[in-house]
């Protein structure tokens, strides 16, 4: 093509343009020779609605636009006019915008698409084709509505219902799990009672001595696994106690590092000066152990595992991403654990806190959704990131606190000292096997037992004899009154008459004030031989 020919084609293409911006512009002023009153509306329009509008010609040049939208670029509308997104946007907009603008103007339009990111603003965007008085398309018409708030609104919203739907969620699992471990810990505290019982009857060190102990070993561990099920869905039983939670991770890196794959690194960077915690030891040993074990299942070859503490101001926006419950923003003593393994995809980071599921076989067990739980139960939460092939990080968000506690409790074991005492002791549960393990550790110890199967045969029997009882065991969850009610029936009766409530249904556990209940104690199942003798010792002031 000749250099004339060239020019000749340039002009005809702008004078193509030319046509159709004249046409743009005929069909905002066709009517304004015999009434000016439709412009002056259009105008009026475009300077008061809060919504982004503006007309485009075919070759994406601005040829009006709303006074909003002119507010949005911070510029003048003859600023505007002529010019492309090319020339008013950054790049990566830009490049959203123009095949759409070419779509539109090829005939198809869009219809209420939501755009945007929580980082700028959201839109909700309609584009249609621009047409003149013979059908035409002469460009293109557009119409943005800010959204931000209402999407705001939604997203809290459905947060909101995510919240609820989980705490619905947990009742129900934890109206089970409680039903599941009171009537276990029944059982456990049989096997456990009866165990300890002939142990210690059997010479030291004979096998049938060794044998016992595996079995008062196996029930303490199923009796941890009720713990973890509890854990869960945050219905623990917990000591509390002021913790410093670099000692916590210190003493578990030692127990760690057996775990540790040999071509695997572990780092430890604890923050100085950091605010104790309130919480159980032994699960807060837990969480930082079950994250440890699951950054060294993630590592399949060389890597590393990071274990870090810090005190850290957490926003509200950054906390949304943290499961476990509504957490208030403030400071926080935060547990990481990151890990250079093989990382999640979205699918399997959605589900690994759901119980026994794994990524490596059927049944591995509850430590995530414990460890879930537990946080959940220190009035904390868990956020995690990660990303396929690029490793795991979580982060454990738990308030810091500076009141003393008490250390947590742990089950008793059994020795031979035989403990010896006298008096009659009134004993109802009713379970039988349960009753019947109690009222032989009793009677081992040289008290007269009276046993009955609910709350109302103890008030019953009681009364009958006020002052013969020297202690009175009850059972909570019983049919026709429960241990609670039967205590406060006795204790009508009978102020000073120590009483031991115990149940394996942990929110059982009834705190009263300690001044108003100078004999109040609280057995907890399941339990051994030393358990039952500890407790009863503690009650009678032996």
């Amino acid at each position: 093509m000749s250099s004339s020919e060239k020019s000749r084609a340039e002009l005809e293409e702008e004078l193509r343009d030319a046509r159709h911006r004249i046409a743009a512009l005929e069909a905002f002023g066709e009517h304004a020779q015999t009434s000016a009153a439709p412009l002056e509306m259009l105008r009026a329009l475009l300077q008061n609605i809060p919504d982004f509008i503006y007309f485009k010609d075919r070759r994406r040049r601005f040829v009006l636009a709303s006074q909003a939208f002119c507010g949005l670029l911070g510029r003048e509308l003859p600023e505007i006019l002529g010019r492309r997104d090319e020339e008013l946007f950054p790049p990566e907009v830009a490049a959203l915008t123009v095949p759409d603008d070419e779509r539109v103007i090829a005939g198809q339009p869009i219809v209420n698409r939501v755009e945007g990111n929580d980082e700028l603003r959201w839109v909700l965007t309609t584009k249609l084709p621009w047409r003149d008085a013979d059908g035409e398309i002469i460009g293109l018409l557009g119409l943005s509505r800010d959204i931000t708030e209402r999407k705001h609104a939604e997203d809290e919203l459905a947060r909101q219902q995510q919240r609820t739907y989980e705490a619905q969620r947990l009742e129900s699992l934890g109206t089970l799990a409680a039903g599941v471990a009171h009537d276990f810990n029944n059982l456990l505290s049989t096997i456990l009672a009866n165990a300890d019982l002939a142990r210690l009857d059997c010479e030291r060190g004979s096998e049938r001595a060794r044998a016992l102990e595996r079995i008062t070993t196996a029930t303490r561990h199923a009796a941890e696994l009720t713990d973890q099920l509890l854990n869960y869905v945050g219905r623990g039983i917990r000591s509390e106690e002021a913790l410093a939670l670099n000692e916590i991770i210190e003493g578990t890196r030692e127990l760690f590092r057996a775990s540790l794959p040999k071509d695997g690194r572990l780092f430890t960077t604890l923050a100085s000066g950091l605010p104790p915690v309130r919480g159980d030891r032994s699960m807060l040993r837990q969480v930082a152990m079950n994250l440890m074990l699951n950054a060294a299942e993630a590592l399949r070859g060389p890597g590393e595992i990071r274990v870090t503490t810090a005190l850290e101001t957490v926003t509200e926006s950054e906390l949304v991403a943290v499961r476990g419950g509504e957490l208030p923003p403030g400071r926080y003593v935060v547990l990481r654990v990151a890990d250079t393994g093989c990382g999640m995809d979205e699918q399997t980071l959605s589900r690994i806190f759901d119980p026994f599921f794994s990524t490596k076989f059927t049944g591995r067990g509850l430590g995530l959704a414990a460890t879930l739980g537990i946080a959940r139960e220190h009035r904390g939460g868990i956020a995690v990131r990660s990303r396929a092939g690029e490793g795991t990080e979580f982060a454990v968000f738990l308030p810091p606190d500076e009141l003393p506690g008490e250390a947590p409790r742990e089950l008793a074991r059994p020795d031979a000292t035989r403990w010896e005492t006298s008096g009659v002791a009134l004993l109802a549960d009713d379970e039988a096997y349960v009753r019947e393990a109690l009222a032989a550790v009793l009677r081992r110890a040289g008290m007269e037992v009276i046993e009955v199967d609910n709350g109302a045969a103890a008030v019953l029997a009681f009364s009958r004899g006020v002052d013969r009882f020297r202690i009175v065991i009850l059972d909570q969850i019983m049919p026709v009154m429960s241990g609670s009610e039967a205590m406060e029936a006795i204790r009508a009766m009978r102020a000073d008459v120590p009483i031991v409530l115990t149940s394996g249904y942990t929110e059982d556990a009834i705190r009263l004030d300690p001044g108003a209940a100078p004999a109040h104690h609280f057995l907890r199942k399941p339990f051994g031989v030393r358990d039952i003798e500890s407790i009863v010792r503690e009650a009678l002031g032996e």
